[in-house]
């Protein structure tokens, strides 16, 4: 199994490199433009929480919370994450908090 990825690892290692180089850039311009603000951050669709440490890096004094459908991922982001953020399961309708809560929402 694993040598039948094998051809495709560079082009999938490139991709992952080049997502985690745009998160990082995404959020140190919006820190750069909004400061060090006090407010609710939503990683909506957060996956396995990729985006969870250059957010706390950037947004160290921000609630981040991590919302995806998958309860698998959402159980992998729990232990990656530690206490850096919480997560929490959604619906394809709705997400398990109130409207308003969050001040930024990452997609």
């Amino acid at each position: 199994m694993a040598d039948s990825r094998a051809g495709n690892f560079p082009e999938t290692s490139y991709g992952i490199v080049k997502r985690l180089q745009t998160i990082e850039a995404w959020t140190g311009q919006v820190a750069q433009r909004l400061g060090k603000p006090s407010l609710s951050i939503l990683d909506f669709g957060c996956g396995i929480g990729t985006a969870t440490p250059f957010l706390r890096e950037y947004f160290p004094h921000c609630d981040i919370t991590g919302a995806d459908v998958s309860p698998a991922s959402i159980d992998i982001a729990r232990e990656h994450a530690g206490s850096a953020a919480s997560f929490v399961a959604m619906s394809e309708e709705s997400i398990p908090v109130g409207d308003g809560h969050f001040g930024l929402v990452f997609v």
